[in-house]
């Protein structure tokens, strides 16, 4: 009887934890890899948010809206180079729709839209010295922002976005 009913808790437990880390997962690998390569060194490993009370640590007091707005989970990396950081937040809403409110929840009058970034994508210059780049595509809401403005740190935002917008592609692809 004991037996049994250890294997009851292991199979109980695998069935809660498990979809929890494979949802991790697939949102870890939207994430740009091999940033070292690029001279990025990660501040830890990436923050995964999937309720609204780890996603108030994160983002203080606006977790009530992300999730009302359709937020499933959430990805928070931070890299350095030196005196710079890029800092990447990344949400998996409940639909495309969802992730479209979130993208128009941030909208500012001083943002340039882009061409060829996900549906559809920003960029600003913002005071205190840093860029943002912001996009929404399939069920995803990307923002990346990058201190020390300057025509490197540009280019590395941008970059960034192009490549987490085509790892976005490819995961929708394999999901289909």
């Amino acid at each position: 009887m004991k037996c049994k009913k250890i294997i009851y808790v292991i199979l109980l437990s695998f069935l809660i934890v498990y979809p929890l880390s494979a949802d991790q997962f697939e949102l870890k690998n939207i994430f740009p890899e091999k940033m070292e390569d690029q001279g990025w060194k990660a501040e830890e490993e990436p923050f995964f948010a999937i309720d609204e009370n780890a996603l108030s640590m994160i983002i203080n007091g606006a977790a009530p809206q992300y999730f009302k707005l359709g937020t499933k989970k959430a990805g928070f990396a931070n890299y350095e180079k030196g005196d710079v950081y890029l800092m990447i937040e990344i949400y998996e809403t409940v639909s495309k729709n969802s992730a479209e409110k979130l993208f128009e929840e941030f909208k500012t009058d001083n943002a340039k839209s882009l061409d060829n970034l996900g549906t559809q994508s920003r960029f600003k210059s913002e005071m205190g010295g840093f860029y943002m780049a912001e996009f929404f595509q399939d069920r995803f809401y990307v923002r990346l922002s990058i201190t020390k403005k300057s025509e490197e740190t540009k280019k590395s935002i941008l970059n960034c976005a192009k490549t987490i917008s085509d790892k976005i592609s490819q995961y929708t692809r394999q999901k289909s």
